[in-house]
């Protein structure tokens, strides 16, 4: 049985309802279910789960929408007491956090406050962005789905006073100590970073603190910042703060590889603009640059490694590479690469992509989601894309379709199976749980490797976690770069 609830002029945070939707999926009288606002992109995912009606069509993006198909009326009213218990508690009883309706509001009560974090459907997020900017917020912009055109323009008026805007579709950034969203527990340091991928700069920042320095700021600046149109408005910005930073003395800036027209502009900003010395590493792109100011890395490894050398000239930068057994050989196996970070699989993709014929990935180009088929072939999967983010928490915070992907190839004989772990404040506090439980009733040839991306101080757990994989046969690796070296050696 179907039924639509729409409540006029409620709103609620995305994730928080993602959250909910997934609790009430455990239970067992809930074929499918849908709590979510009604703008078109979730509209157009009630048509795909086949929970469309009328009602959900007259809502608006200010409305929130119930869908569900259950056993029964009773199973369903339910269902709506629970879903009211969820989005009206606290997450702890005891917690003094107030709960506002509006920016305005909250303004009223903590009106010293100099940053905002913004999450919201993509249809609000530029008018409440703009809203935060005039109130001379720095903004946090963790929302995606925002036009090019709104990004730019939002973008030109922070700088034009003198604030950040790090997004839109930012997930990570650590501002004097204070770590944002998807970021981890850091040593306090000498390292500023400017970065455009989220899992790119958790990779570097966790990789300095296990080497033994620390981070001053890492200022992130959404994937697009770099591209033709909006022209690195922010990272050039940021690049600025940390030059007139006076904690930060090297500075490490992380990026899929721009244009060569905003790459050669970027060069000419940094020889005209900055003293301090510059590590690049844009991922996928391995070429040296003539210049005594700026170094380039190779990986998001060496990123952290030439950081700690040129912050900490005295501090030795070992490896982290694990000392394992010999390597297996497995020429005739199946690379399957299940990542939670876009810029650990963008890394694992580009490092084999030439030495594995026929990889396929939701990174390139004409990449068809339908035909997806793990049982068979070379296969990188980004499991944060928006195909598999719609109606659903990004992995790192619900690994519950990592999860069902792992459970449908380890089963299977002659697999290689990569797996990324990301620790920190925003992600899911045991996200290996059910890899676990599944590792633990295997019983076939199939091999799989993990990286751990966090901080021996991270909410999570880290050395835990290494363990609990390590004891169930998991080859486990200090970092992305060094997991996929070794699957390189493995299979020549």
């Amino acid at each position: 049985m179907k039924f639509t609830v729409v409540k006029k002029g409620l709103y609620y945070d995305s994730v928080k309802l993602m959250l909910v939707t997934n609790k009430l999926l455990e239970i067992d009288s809930i074929k499918n279910i849908a709590v979510v606002m009604g703008t078109d992109l979730n509209k157009d995912t009630l048509i795909r789960n086949h929970l469309y009606s009328e009602d959900a069509e007259k809502a608006t993006k200010n409305d929130l929408i119930i869908a569900m198909d259950t056993d029964s009326l009773e199973s369903f009213e339910s269902a709506l007491k629970i879903i009211d218990s969820e989005l009206n508690s606290r997450s702890n009883d005891n917690s003094e956090e107030e709960v506002y309706l509006s920016l305005n509001s909250a303004i009223k009560d903590y009106n010293q406050s100099n940053f905002c974090i913004i999450s919201v459907p993509g249809e609000y997020a530029a008018e409440e962005t703009e809203n935060a900017l005039d109130k001379n917020l720095n903004v946090m912009l963790f929302s995606d789905n925002v036009s090019v055109e709104d990004e730019i323009r939002l973008k030109k008026y922070a700088v034009s006073k003198n604030l950040l805007l790090m997004g839109p579709d930012c997930g990570t950034a650590h501002i004097s100590g204070v770590p944002f969203c998807f970021s981890n527990h850091l040593r306090k340091g000498v390292i500023g970073l400017v970065a455009a991928s989220g899992t790119g700069c958790q990779e570097v920042m966790t990789i300095v603190d296990k080497l033994g320095g620390g981070i001053s700021n890492a200022i992130g600046t959404g994937g697009r910042d770099l591209s033709e149109k909006v022209g690195g408005i922010m990272t050039k910005y940021a690049l600025q703060l940390l030059e007139r930073d006076s904690d930060t003395k090297v500075i490490g800036l992380i990026s899929k590889p721009p244009s060569e027209q905003v790459k050669l502009e970027l060069m000419t900003f940094i020889e005209d603009n900055l003293t301090k010395p510059v590590i690049f590493h844009f991922v996928g792109n391995d070429e040296l640059i003539e210049n005594q100011k700026i170094e380039l890395a190779t990986s998001l490894e060496e990123e952290a490694h030439l950081l700690v050398k040129k912050a900490y000239p005295s501090l030795a930068t070992k490896s982290l590479h694990s000392e394992l057994k010999e390597n297996q050989k497995l020429l005739h196996y199946d690379v399957i690469g299940l990542f939670t970070g876009g810029t650990l699989a963008y890394e694992t993709l580009y490092k084999l992509k030439d030495k594995i014929k026929d990889l396929q990935s939701n990174l390139k180009k004409g990449f068809h989601y339908e035909s997806l088929n793990l049982d068979s072939g070379n296969i990188i999967l980004d499991l944060g894309d928006d195909f598999y983010t719609r109606g659903r928490a990004h992995p790192m915070i619900d690994p519950t379709l990592r999860n069902e992907m792992f459970q449908s190839v380890i089963s299977k004989d002659n697999k290689l199976i990569l797996l990324d772990f990301v620790l920190g404040y925003g992600s899911n506090r045991e996200p290996h749980k059910k890899i676990k439980e599944l590792l633990a009733t295997r019983s076939n040839n199939s091999v799989v490797l993990a990286t751990i991306c966090g901080t021996y101080k991270d909410p999570q757990n880290y050395e835990k976690i290494r363990t609990d994989l390590e004891n169930l046969g998991v080859l486990v690796f200090d970092s992305n770069a060094s997991m996929v070296d070794y699957v390189l050696s493995s299979i020549k």
